[in-house]
């Protein structure tokens, strides 16, 4: 089914039916593994999965025999520039490297991409300079992409708090791709059993404190009594009960006040999240 956008889903019986521009699925159960858009599809996961864009040079090294498989890790370094990783040259020609949360675009993906520009060469070139000098040729080529991260910087994986025939990983933080064979296992077993054989108590979204609010009582009103409930949201169908997520708390990394209706409950590290000015609505 690719090349298909999701409209819609929702509860069905015991199951789940999902809509999207071609055709309306029935499953007994909902994975959802959907990158950078999983928020837009999952309400609870808003403010927790927040997209950043990444952008990454390939640079012709001066010295190539420096930066062979055989003579060069791949790196994660913190400094003073901030924290930048990178890879030994391999299969693809050129010196491979980025610096996570780069500018600190965040947004929905559609957004917040935009195309490699000046300033992020420049940036990451000047990185190049300082600390691997022989790195320094040519740029080959720039390219962006999206990390999804969680706020504690680990996955999210786990079942929905009230279906559990829904299961979802998202908010990979940038180092998804490597745990992908374990993830598909634990994804199965959820889907499968509602529990996994592995232990994914780490990667659980209660560890948030986060919570389904109660449905908003308003809009519950107006849609049993057949009236349009406002502006529906593509985790749900427009015009269904929704479930949603909302406490009045802002991110301060956006200071984005509510958005989204996003949820949660204070947490132990004032650095992530703090009061907002909002008026919860559960």
């Amino acid at each position: 089914h690719g090349r298909e956008t999701v409209l819609g889903w929702e509860p069905h019986g015991d199951g789940v039916r999902v809509t999207t521009d071609r055709a309306v699925y029935t499953a007994d159960a909902l994975v959802f593994t959907a990158g950078s858009w999983n928020s837009q599809l999952m309400p609870w996961l808003h403010g927790l999965a927040t997209p950043e864009l990444q952008v990454l040079i390939w640079m012709q090294p001066e010295r190539p025999e420096y930066f062979r498989l055989d003579n060069f890790p791949v790196f994660n370094c913190l400094v003073d520039e901030g924290r930048f990783y990178g890879f030994p040259v391999f299969g693809v020609p050129g010196f491979k490297f980025g610096k996570y949360h780069h500018f600190e675009e965040q947004g929905r993906p559609h957004e917040i991409k935009r195309g490699p520009l000046r300033e992020d060469e420049e940036m990451l070139r000047d990185f190049a300079a300082r600390y691997f000098p022989h790195a320094t040729g040519p740029t080959m080529t720039l390219k962006e992409c999206m990390f999804t991260n969680a706020p504690d910087g680990h996955f999210i994986v786990d079942l929905h708090p009230d279906l559990p025939q829904v299961s979802f990983a998202s908010a990979c933080s940038g180092h998804g791709y490597k745990f992908a064979s374990v993830i598909g296992e634990i994804l199965a077993d959820l889907a499968e059993r509602r529990q996994s054989r592995h232990d994914i108590s780490l990667f659980a979204l209660s560890r948030f404190g986060g919570r389904p609010s109660k449905i908003h009582r308003e809009k519950l009103e107006l849609i049993e009594r057949g009236l349009p409930a406002g502006e529906g949201h593509p985790g749900y169908g427009s015009g269904k009960r929704q479930l949603s997520m909302g406490n009045g708390q802002r991110s301060i990394v956006n200071g984005r006040s509510g958005e989204y209706g996003s949820a949660w409950e204070d947490t132990a590290d004032p650095r992530y999240w703090q009061a907002g000015d909002v008026t919860p609505f559960w």
